[in-house]
């Protein structure tokens, strides 16, 4: 498995990182320092964005008109804060939220039941999936539960460990 900061591009990081910056600003104005912090804090330390990564993101989200920056203290701090346009984005997003729980639910089950060594690995392969999904062209999201439910049974199909020897309690 791949270290969290060297993941692969291939697994939409880019496209997921965009998601979490929006999400993230749709709580509250943050810096780039609040954003990274948040996103190491919420991923257990699995995933920890670089500079070189948050603020080219930033930057695109800005010029796209779906965040703006002011800056505030003594040091110009740059405070990022979501737009009009882009609380609708985020408003749009969440209306994806119930099929993407759906998906997430399959994929969480299959991967800690049968995948990850830790949770660590278990998260980024989370967030694989959820940026894989998000990426899908409109009208294929039934064809990815699909997928998912079809890989989680044929996992199940799999021999098991004894009960005893599980890493991870369901």
């Amino acid at each position: 498995m791949s270290s969290p900061q060297t993941l692969p591009m291939n697994m939409g990081i880019k496209g997921f990182l965009r998601i979490v910056l929006i999400h993230e600003l749709s709580k509250e104005p943050q810096s780039g320092y609040q954003l990274i912090a948040n996103i190491e804090k919420k991923t257990g330390g699995a995933w920890i964005p670089s500079k070189g990564a948050i603020y080219p993101a930033l930057k695109n989200l800005e010029e796209e008109g779906l965040i703006r920056v002011s800056s505030t203290g003594v040091r110009y701090k740059r405070i990022y804060s979501l737009t009009k346009k882009g609380r609708k984005f985020f408003s749009e997003l969440r209306k994806q939220q119930r099929y993407m729980s759906k998906v997430l639910s399959i994929a969480k089950g299959l991967i800690m039941e049968h995948v990850a060594e830790d949770e660590g690995e278990a998260s980024m392969l989370t967030m694989g999936i959820r940026a894989a999904v998000l990426e899908l062209e409109e009208g294929q999201e039934n064809k990815a539960v699909d997928i998912l439910a079809d890989c989680l049974k044929k996992l199940q199909d799999l021999p098991r460990k004894p009960v005893g020897q599980l890493k991870w309690k369901l």
